[in-house]
């Protein structure tokens, strides 16, 4: 006699959404509670993974082999020795694992042992680098007993190819050093990448990538099942090379290639490119843990800056049978000081049968009319959006000396490199004890006329084959009735 399953597995998301609920409020408990939140947290954690398993094995308790108080004091020291290598305060590693600052605290002192739950949310933090074996009395659990992820071991044949490449122009010392230099200097233009290059910058960033709904409901609107299939239609069902220009944490670009071989691709190689480490090495372990299971793809990551990307001759090999798409997505292109210089002077080897996919945000009304943007565009109406001033804030805190207040506004640029293009540029007055008040320009969000867009990159080059307009915003302007480039609204819409 068998049990029906599907209530089961109808209550197993109603147990993870209760958990995604519950987490965050043990930052609101007292300390005091927060032991006992923990124990209820991490039956409800069982339960759901009984749920997941459909109900097809008991739970086996996790035994723990008897710990002294020494040797949970000398975990809680590595732990947070490896909390500050990687550049995270505890709250920020509490956001980052899903946990309270408290609990990691407690982790941390020794005043109460991690529970199972916590140790397996504290691993899955890749930055960490922490290891079951770093646990004291914890060999790693078995697939059966816990739902950690792990990273899936590539076929012979493809055991012995690149995975990871630090080019050598990239020194991510020296940029930050630079940086704390410009940023104490008498203000200026911060170049884009500058928001992503060290931990809490990462985090920050990651945060929002994450932890608003608003992205994930836009994430999910993508087109890309109808755009892999015209890829895949356009490349001839040939190998392709998919290098992700900024692919931060690599999401879409992950869905995009299961997408692409859904498509009957022949086969894809995956190059996450990124000059941020933090992002990168999220972005990578992303793609790695979601396609380790999808025969013939291949995944590896390249440190580096997509400005220099004619140097990569990793990117370019003679024996190349398939195609190349490159990507930029997430509106990479729009944070871009000068796109057309962009596009001429980083993809100058590109041959007939390459392929550039945009993700970009349409113009709320036309560059020449300033005062209809002012109130059409929500970004610019409605200010700089806290978690953004946060985000894109943190670097001025962290560098410049002796800042006492850092306050936000846009600016509106009208005259910009893309034909009927506007911009709207995040700027950060930052006030100090012993100077005067400077403006640095630390981010810039580009708005295109879909048509004027694509006349543009065919001038440089690139035909366009296809266009996809989604996110549940349409502006309403007469020139976009045409084809248009695929559009992005901002994530805060």
């Amino acid at each position: 006699m068998s049990f029906p399953l599907d209530p089961l597995q109808a209550l197993h998301p109603k147990a993870r959404a209760l958990l995604a609920e519950l987490h965050p409020l043990t930052g609101q408990i007292p300390e005091s509670l927060q032991p006992t939140w923990a124990e209820h947290l991490e039956r409800l954690e069982e339960l759901a993974q009984f749920l997941g398993a459909s109900g097809a094995a008991p739970m086996a308790k996790w035994a723990r082999p008897p710990v002294t108080h020494p040797q949970w004091m000398q975990f809680g020291r590595l732990l947070r020795d490896k909390r500050n290598a990687a550049g995270f305060s505890r709250v920020q590693l509490g956001r980052r694992a899903k946990l309270s600052d408290a609990t990691i605290k407690f982790a941390e002192t020794a005043r109460h042992p991690p529970s199972r739950a916590t140790l397996i949310r504290l691993i899955r933090v890749a930055e960490l680098q922490l290891r079951w074996s770093d646990v004291p009395g914890h060999p790693m659990p078995s697939a059966e007993l816990d739902d950690t992820p792990t990273l899936r071991t590539e076929s012979p044949e493809r055991s012995l190819k690149l995975n990871c490449l630090l080019t050598p122009d990239y020194d991510s010392l020296a940029l930050i050093e630079d940086l704390a230099r410009f940023l104490n200097g008498a203000g200026g233009y911060v170049e884009q990448t500058n928001a992503y290059l060290d931990h809490y910058s990462a985090a920050d960033y990651l945060a929002i990538c994450h932890n608003l709904l608003s992205v994930a409901a836009l994430r999910s609107r993508m087109p890309l099942g109808e755009v892999a299939k015209r890829i895949a239609t356009d490349s001839g069902r040939a190998e392709l090379q998919v290098i992700a220009l900024g692919a931060g944490d690599g999401v879409v670009e992950t869905q995009l290639v299961r997408h692409l071989m859904e498509a009957n691709a022949a086969s894809v190689e995956l190059c996450l490119l990124d000059i941020s480490q933090p992002l990168l090495s999220c972005a990578y372990r992303q793609a790695v843990e979601q396609l380790a299971s999808t025969p013939k793809v291949h995944v590896w990551a390249l440190q580096g800056n997509f400005h220099h990307l004619p140097l990569y001759t990793e990117l370019r090999s003679p024996a190349r049978r398939g195609h190349r798409l490159f990507t930029m997505l997430g509106g990479t292109l729009a944070n871009l000081d000068h796109e057309p210089r962009f596009l001429r002077q980083s993809l100058l080897d590109c041959e007939a049968g390459d392929l550039l996919l945009l993700d970009v945000p349409l113009a709320s009304a036309p560059c020449t009319e300033p005062l209809e943007i002012k109130k059409r565009d929500r970004l610019l109406a409605g200010g700089v959006p806290a978690q953004y001033a946060a985000w894109l804030g943190g670097p001025i805190w962290r560098h410049c000396k002796e800042v006492t207040g850092v306050e936000f506004h846009w600016n509106l640029e009208t005259r910009c490199p893309v034909p009927g293009s506007y911009a709207l540029h995040a700027v950060a007055t930052v006030r100090s004890s012993q100077r005067a008040n400077r403006q640095f320009l630390v981010f810039r969000f580009g708005r295109y006329d879909a048509v004027r867009l694509a006349e543009c990159l065919q001038e440089i080059g690139w035909e366009e084959i296809d266009a996809q307009i989604y996110g549940g915003y349409a502006p309403a302007l007469p020139h976009l009735e045409g084809p248009a480039q695929a559009g992005q609204p901002p994530p805060w819409r």
